[in-house]
């Protein structure tokens, strides 16, 4: 017999959930049906699905394969629900959400949330590169971050733009500085981004234009660190204008040289635009999109 629907549900349940007993209260089954359906999907095709582990269910290679061209009926199902039901089904759900922008996006959340009391919300940071895994690895529902490049699985709303500054202690140093060339950066200890940072790569071209490779005093994994460090004395760094934190010991500086316009997005992916509650969050930020950058030459200062 092939990949009947009750064993692809049943597989699909238990890499959603991580292991065999979630995903039968996921369902609203015993764990031996789980169970067995699985073994009888395995058994029909001689291949392994899962590596057995001892407090859950990892999927193999292959597992993952599946998963990637099964998992809509789980969206399907959802859609479905909420059609037949009369109402968008939003009552007691969660919404998964992963931003590389707090700064930018957590009013859009909170208003969200304002808006919809009876949704919860999980919220996890992470470079632009992490979140666009977790959007296409359904880790997240929607993501809220720059974009890499474009993606045909993907769907993107424009939110805002906003260019890179020069983030620099409030100090003595700094504090009659609003702005400063590349040229003037020559020695200065500069702080750069690991991973699939969007910031850091746009600074590294920025600086590749004008014939700079600096050496970076240090290299951090989070902007949070990064903020800290430069707060602390060992180095500058570049940010994104509206990623600066309203912190008292950090100011931002402009950069004289043209710079690009980044725009941070929603995104989400293109087979689940009618699921409900990512229909719903579209809704709202397509109501609350900022068209204009954002500049410290036409705000005040956030950070001073």
């Amino acid at each position: 017999m092939g990949p009947t629907y009750a064993r692809i549900r049943a597989f699909n349940a238990v890499v959603r959930e991580g292991g065999f007993s979630k995903a039968a209260i996921a369902l609203g089954v015993s764990q031996p049906a789980v169970t067995a359906q699985i073994r009888r999907l395995e058994s029909d095709y001689g291949r392994l699905l899962f590596e057995r582990l001892g407090n859950g269910a990892r999927p193999t290679a292959l597992g993952r394969q599946l998963y990637r061209i099964t998992q809509r009926i789980h969206d399907i199902e959802d859609a479905a629900d909420a059609l037949l039901r009369g109402d968008d089904g939003l009552e007691g759900q969660e919404l998964k959400v992963a931003t590389a922008s707090p700064q930018v996006f957590m009013p859009l959340l909170a208003g969200f949330q304002k808006q919809h009391p009876q949704i919860s919300m999980e919220i996890t940071l992470g470079s632009t590169g992490e979140v666009i895994d977790r959007v296409l690895n359904r880790h997240a529902d929607v993501g809220l971050t720059p974009t890499l490049a474009q993606d045909e699985r993907l769907d993107t709303l424009p939110f805002t733009s906003h260019h890179p500054v020069l983030l620099v202690p409030q100090s003595t140093t700094w504090e009659r500085r609003d702005t400063i060339s590349l040229a003037e950066l020559h020695g200065e200890p500069i702080i750069f981004r690991t991973g699939s940072s969007m910031t850091q790569r746009l600074v590294d071209a920025l600086l590749a234009d004008h014939g700079m490779q600096p050496t970076p005093s240090l290299r951090l994994a989070t902007r949070e660190a990064m903020q800290e460090a430069v707060a602390n004395g060992l180095g500058l760094a570049f940010v994104l204008y509206r990623d600066a934190p309203p912190d008292p010991r950090l100011k931002t500086v402009e950069l004289r040289e043209p710079t690009e316009e980044v725009w941070e997005h929603v995104v989400w992916l293109k087979h689940r635009s009618n699921v409900p509650i990512v229909r719903e969050f579209i809704s709202m930020a397509k109501a609350d999109i900022v068209y204009s950058s954002i500049s410290k030459r036409d705000t005040p200062d956030r950070l001073g």
